[in-house]
């Protein structure tokens, strides 16, 4: 099924469009915080901070793994509770890698993070 997965994705990427938009249009004046943020964090960190930021802010975990996990632990699932379990998700994975990427730092090693640099 395939297909049908290729169509639930599109369908899940354009829920997360759209959502994404209407948390855009509810910031209001806390958007031009945040852009102000942004172009701070910009400004001061390095090229590599960059790009993992940016792969960060595209990265996310699939919704259907979400719901099925959550269906397997709880015992039920819902649309909006797959969205709020792939978002802590989502930060747990960052700061596992934000904790790797300082050991990694620390030990004087540069270059991809390998399973050491978790422990």
């Amino acid at each position: 099924a395939p297909d049908v997965d290729a169509e639930r994705e599109r369908r899940e990427d354009e829920e997360d469009d759209d959502l994404m938009e209407r948390l855009e249009r509810r910031r209001g004046a806390d958007s031009t915080r945040m852009s102000e943020i942004y172009f701070e964090f910009a400004r001061v960190a390095s090229e590599e901070q960059l790009e993992r930021f940016e792969q960060y802010k595209r990265s996310k975990l699939p919704r259907a793994a979400m719901r099925k996990l959550m269906q397997d632990v709880v015992g039920s699932s819902t649309e909006r509770c797959a969205i709020i379990l792939s978002s802590l998700a989502k930060s747990y994975v960052g700061e596992l890698v934000e904790t790797a990427r300082e050991a990694a730092t620390k030990a004087g090693e540069e270059g991809p993070l390998q399973p050491r640099h978790l422990r």
